[in-house]
């Protein structure tokens, strides 16, 4: 019996405008199997000094409850005009509209 694949899933980070500004880019599935990954990037980035934090999710095809949870709890954390996410697909959008995001 085949078992299934682990959903594609990478995250980036970047910092830009000397610093500024840290950029986590997200390719592929965000689900309960990686959101931790997400989770721990988010409060390594609540951390640092930045002045704006950006969810690149242009390349996000998926996006479930936890990690949408990871992403209301770093904004909680990190405050709401501290973090922005960006290029959300119209379905991403919906999700994180339906959350309060």
């Amino acid at each position: 019996m085949a078992h299934p694949a682990e959903p594609r899933f990478t995250l980036s980070l970047a910092e830009e405008d000397g610093g500024r500004i840290v950029r986590i880019s997200l390719v592929g599935e965000v689900d309960h199997s990686n959101h931790d990954v997400l989770a721990d990037a988010l409060s390594d980035a609540s951390d640092a000094d930045a002045a704006e934090i950006v969810v690149d999710c242009r390349d996000l095809d998926f996006i479930d409850s936890a990690g949408l949870g990871a992403l209301v709890d770093a904004r909680s954390v990190a405050g709401a005009d501290r973090l922005e996410v960006r290029d959300a697909s119209p379905q991403v959008e919906r999700l994180l509209n339906v959350v309060g995001f």
